[in-house]
């Protein structure tokens, strides 16, 4: 039953899920607790995230215009459901191996093992959807308005004026509480898995971080020229 806890462990208890890492003997538990708790999250914020779009649309849309974008969005959810964990797998997967470079980079070519940084990104993702249940709450109750669903709680983006880059107003957005939460988290497992003193994990679990917010800034930005999307 711990190896299905190991993901709260992370964000809760960082120190002792650290020493319990390398001891997973079922990858696939931790997996399938952040895999749920995935598919959870995206069922509850499905109507929020219809309203949005919907409130988003040009003045010109007529009322059957968002009764089609409405039947859309509703029947793609199972498919975008179902495809979560698969999307949970791959992420996972590459910030395990950017994990792992960063390692034998900054620590020891024989620095720790795929699978030990596997279990540790898996479980970490938990992180980014507590702070995703957090900013379901605020727009829920109504603070920042709807738009507050996108973005997580005490981002710089809430505290800085838009710059109408998109890529830096998005970088701006990654920077939040849940971004210090997950690189502390991930630093005690890091340390652990590389044996490897607190400084030197820390710049592992930043540097992996940085490279993989750039990767996904960089994908948003050119599926957002190429689709025009302006939403």
């Amino acid at each position: 039953m711990s190896e299905y806890l190991l993901p709260i462990q992370v964000a809760f208890r960082p120190r002792r899920a650290a020493t319990l890492i390398q001891a997973v003997v079922a990858w696939w538990r931790p997996f399938a607790t952040v895999a749920v708790a995935s598919v959870m999250v995206a069922l509850i914020s499905h109507d929020l995230a219809v309203n949005l779009t919907l409130s988003r649309l040009p003045p010109a849309a007529s009322p059957e215009d968002r009764v089609q974008v409405r039947n859309w969005l509703d029947t793609g959810l199972p498919a975008r459901t179902l495809l979560l964990p698969v999307r949970l797998a791959a992420e996972s997967g590459l910030n395990a191996l950017i994990l792992l470079a960063f390692a034998r980079a900054f620590t020891s070519r024989h620095s720790g093992s795929f699978r030990g940084f596997f279990v540790l990104s898996v479980s970490a993702a938990m992180i980014p959807l507590l702070g995703r249940c957090a900013a379901i709450l605020a727009a829920t109750a109504g603070v920042g308005g709807p738009s507050s669903f996108l973005a997580p709680p005490f981002s710089l983006a809430t505290v800085l004026p838009p710059t109408g880059d998109y890529r830096f107003d998005v970088l701006l957005t990654s920077v939040n509480v849940s971004t210090l939460w997950y690189v502390g988290s991930v630093t005690p497992g890091v340390t652990v898995l590389c044996r490897c003193k607190a400084w030197k994990a820390v710049l592992v679990a930043v540097a992996a971080w940085t490279v993989s917010t750039a990767s996904s800034i960089t994908v948003l930005a050119l599926l957002r020229n190429a689709f025009q999307f302006r939403l």
